[in-house]
């Protein structure tokens, strides 16, 4: 039998913001970013994505501590996730 302990979930907390001068008018698009454990499956409960305005801020619960691969998902004439870091 094998048994394991898991620490309850902690919060990622992030910002989105512009690498240069925003564009002249307001962007209604909005950034999605999702998170996928790379070595494991995703647990009950446990939250794998958040949406956000740009710029703005965004916050996803209940992850593990874990390696996660990050995908930004952005569709806009125009704009593009430049870096994340």
């Amino acid at each position: 039998m094998l048994k394991l302990a898991v620490m309850p979930g902690q919060a990622l907390e992030g910002e989105v913001v512009w690498d240069a001068s925003p564009p002249n008018n307001p962007v209604t698009a909005k950034l999605t970013i999702w998170l996928q454990p790379l070595f494991r499956a995703g647990f009950q409960g446990e939250s794998s994505s958040a949406r956000t305005d740009i710029p703005g801020t965004f916050a996803i619960a209940n992850l593990l501590a874990d390696t996660y691969h990050v995908q930004p998902m952005l569709n806009a004439d125009g704009l593009y996730v430049k870096e994340i870091t």
